[in-house]
């Protein structure tokens, strides 16, 4: 038999303690501080629960909880729809996470509901594993395992909030595993890898009539920051007088850093036009695109196609292997080259050049934190050294003058 525990003191409400057909111990809040309207509603429980499948339906179920609520606490059981806990819960991810990690939840739950078809306008507690399940390895069908384990985490995410929140008796998505990825070949693509000098020189030459293009190459070379981050950069940022490029990272919780300017970049930085204004974005065009679409798809394709137009890799739209597959849904080939290895560029040349690891690992900013401790030791002048032996990438721009 059901028994009762108080919790939170006199006013407290009554919780109910009892096993189930399987001899799993359940306790739930009866939400009453009444003991006897708890008890008649810890029996019902009890009695629901210990019967099988067959036996009671969850409609039926239901029912009998809906006709208890109303009874004893006078008011109409609520309802929640699995489309509407998950609006509701994207809402409230609205103001406490990044504009990118939030379209990244919504674009996750908005495969989700799709999945789901009817299932999603049925009350969240009809949810079930299996559900889980088959989102998941649909997923799977049509793209990555590693962006199908992306999108099975917001799933997850969701789930248990709406356990926590007391919409669900149990977290649907317990259980539910995440993918075995493949690390080796991604989509069937090609290991990644940096630009060799005679690449990257060449590239460079190419990008005489796309000036902010060739702003960005130069600058993701020099600073080995990610696109975004390129993208956004400001007048301020830049200081050839003091020969540092300082700013926060958009990735990492706006992680400050501070890159020594080689010569080569600092040179390039003068050759360009000033700004009045220092919070002036260096690459407008670029800047407006992150801004409006909050990710940087948009120009990975543009810089694809400059890359695509020198020989350097295949036009942007054979990427897909699907092509009823639309935007960042479909699985995609991994290219070797991209503007990210721009990034590992610098890192390979930093160390084809003798510089430790260590030193490089400085320079460009590490994800792990430990790291970035491990190292802030590291002096101006030991930094300028190593930038200083870094090639000059824009030497071509400068033989037609």
């Amino acid at each position: 038999m059901a028994t009762l525990r108080k919790r939170g003191g006199k006013r407290g409400y009554w919780h109910a303690l009892w096993r189930d057909s399987t001899g799993r111990l359940i306790q739930k809040s009866t939400k009453t501080s009444d003991r006897k309207k708890a008890v008649e509603i810890a029996t019902q429980w009890e009695s629901l629960s210990r019967q099988t499948a067959g036996n009671v339906s969850m409609n039926q179920a239901k029912k009998v909880l809906a006709e208890l609520h109303r009874r004893l606490l006078g008011s109409e059981l609520p309802q929640m729809t699995v489309r509407g806990y998950v609006q509701y819960w994207l809402e409230g991810r609205k103001h406490e996470v990044s504009d990118a990690t939030y379209a990244f939840y919504k674009h996750a739950a908005d495969l989700f509901l799709k999945h789901l078809g009817g299932t999603a306008d049925k009350d969240i507690y009809t949810l079930e594993k299996e559900d889980i399940v088959r989102f998941r390895d649909s997923e799977r069908s049509r793209v990555e395992a590693k962006t199908a384990n992306h999108s099975l985490k917001v799933v997850k995410m969701i789930c248990r909030q709406a356990k926590i929140d007391a919409w669900t008796p149990e977290n649907p998505a317990d259980g539910v595993k995440t993918l075995r990825e493949d690390k080796s070949a991604s989509g069937g693509g090609q290991p990644r890898r940096e630009f060799t000098l005679q690449e990257l020189t060449g590239l460079i030459a190419s990008l005489k009539d796309s000036p902010e293009w060739l702003a960005m190459t130069v600058r993701g070379y020099y600073t080995g920051q990610r696109l975004k981050d390129i993208a956004l950069m400001r007048a301020s940022d830049e200081d050839p007088a003091t020969g540092q490029v300082r700013f926060r990272t958009s990735k990492g919780k706006g992680k400050p850093v501070v890159i020594e300017m080689a010569d080569a970049y600092k040179d390039f930085v003068l050759s360009q036009n000033s700004h009045d204004d220092p919070t002036a974005y260096l690459h407008p065009k670029a800047a407006e695109i992150v801004l409006a679409q909050k990710k940087t798809a948009t120009l990975s394709n543009q810089f694809s196609k400059l890359l695509a137009a020198v020989g350097l890799r295949e036009q942007p739209q054979t990427k897909k292997l699907k092509q009823n597959a639309p935007g960042r849904s479909g699985r995609r080939r991994r290219f070797a080259l991209s503007y990210h290895s721009l990034r590992h560029s610098l890192v390979s040349h930093l160390q084809d050049a003798g510089v430790s690891r260590s030193i490089v690992q400085d320079i460009v900013g590490h994800d792990s934190e430990a790291v970035n401790i491990r190292y802030t030791h590291l002096d101006r002048t030991t930094k300028q050294a190593a930038m200083a032996k870094l090639p000059d990438i824009t030497a071509s721009l400068r033989a037609g003058q």
